[in-house]
């Protein structure tokens, strides 16, 4: 827990909730994808030889470097295309580092990433999903994200993303649309979906921990908002929680907000 009490009021009642992932449905040891440690020392245990593996000369340090300038520049080159908050697929930029070809490629990313950024499911993510599940709220995701993202939920769930209740056109990953948060773009693709299904932008809360990144775009887009505050690591904006509708410290906590529609400390 980050401090912070749970609280809120939610009006008008909400028809559709959309997530956030990395600090909010998963417990991130680096955080979010683009907010991470670029070369993180010393190197986790098993990265040295996941690229003897791999073939790669340079080493844990090098590497990250390497990394970060190829960000920067794909980023430099989508800015000047006009995109606001470029977002990269790090297979390709992987395959171009180290010379793989893509089946490869996404291998190495995956092993990379598991050793990086391990994740692991937020307490009570399992029982929220089902009792979410069971409301007939539309559900959703917008969040930013690499390929490996949706697997995760296989991997610690048991099944995918639909099968969890999430609606296919709902689901927003930042490397799919090659914008990431907090670009006010994805928060209009996100509400001209759910217009399409019938839901107001009033009727919609976005669950995030992270208050500029999450929260303000999607109050921008008309989106009600939740400041998910269950995690003190990967909590960005605490200060401004104030803005938010409302406050959780625990995704269980979201049931009960959202049926009587308000939260008291």
């Amino acid at each position: 827990p980050a401090g912070l009490a749970p609280r809120g009021r939610l009006r008008p009642a909400v028809r559709a909730v959309l997530f956030d992932l990395y600090g909010t449905l998963w417990a991130s040891a680096a955080g979010d994808l683009d907010r991470r440690n670029p070369s993180p020392a010393p190197a986790p245990p098993g990265l040295p030889e996941l690229l003897r593996r791999y073939g790669c000369p340079l080493s844990p340090q090098e590497l990250a470097g390497a990394l970060a300038a190829a960000i920067r520049r794909d980023h430099e080159g989508r800015r000047a295309e006009g995109a606001d908050f470029p977002e990269v697929r790090i297979e390709r930029l992987w395959a171009e580092l180290l010379g793989l070809e893509p089946p490869q490629a996404r291998a190495f990313a995956v092993e990379h990433e598991a050793l990086v950024n391990p994740v692991w499911p937020m307490p009570g993510l399992r029982s929220a999903l089902r009792s979410l599940r069971g409301q007939g709220l539309l559900l959703g995701i917008l969040s930013n994200a690499q390929f490996y993202t949706p697997l995760l939920f296989e991997c610690f769930l048991g099944a995918g993303a639909r099968e969890l209740g999430f609606r296919e056109e709902l689901v927003l990953y930042s490397c799919e649309l090659g914008l990431a948060k907090p670009s006010p773009r994805l928060f209009e693709i996100a509400r001209e979906r759910l217009a399409a299904a019938g839901v107001p932008a009033a009727r919609v809360l976005m669950v995030g921990n992270d208050a500029l990144r999450d929260l303000a775009p999607a109050r921008a887009a008309g989106f009600q908002t939740a400041l998910f505050a269950g995690d003190a690591r990967s909590l960005r904006g605490a200060e401004q929680a104030g803005e938010a509708s409302a406050v959780l410290t625990d995704l269980r906590q979201l049931l009960r907000l959202l049926k009587r529609g308000r939260l008291q400390p």
